[in-house]
């Protein structure tokens, strides 16, 4: 069992791994999960990020594109995905 000290060090790269999963950076979700065998070989939370990074890297274009209100979204030439700009409430839908 590591000392206090070294769970927290454990908890916090866990911690940013799981912030990194939320936007999609799996390299960061890698390279934090990867470094906490160091301190604990056998945390399972840790094996558990590292193959989803690597199950995700296999997929193309993992992320999402990002919508911007009126503009082009953030597909993978970071110009492909035109957005609509929806009417709003009140305003007259041109045709």
């Amino acid at each position: 069992m590591p000392s206090g000290r070294v769970q927290r060090r454990i908890d916090n790269l866990l911690d940013e791994a799981d912030d990194a999963v939320v936007s999609q950076d799996w390299a960061v979700v890698r390279a934090c999960a990867e470094s906490v065998p160091a301190f604990d070989p056998e945390n399972v939370a840790a094996l558990e990020y590292v193959a989803a990074a690597d199950r995700a890297s296999k997929t193309p274009d993992h992320r999402s594109p990002q919508p911007t209100i009126g503009g082009r979204g953030g597909g993978p030439d970071g110009d492909s995905h035109l957005i609509r700009q929806w009417p709003l409430r009140g305003q007259e839908v041109a045709q």
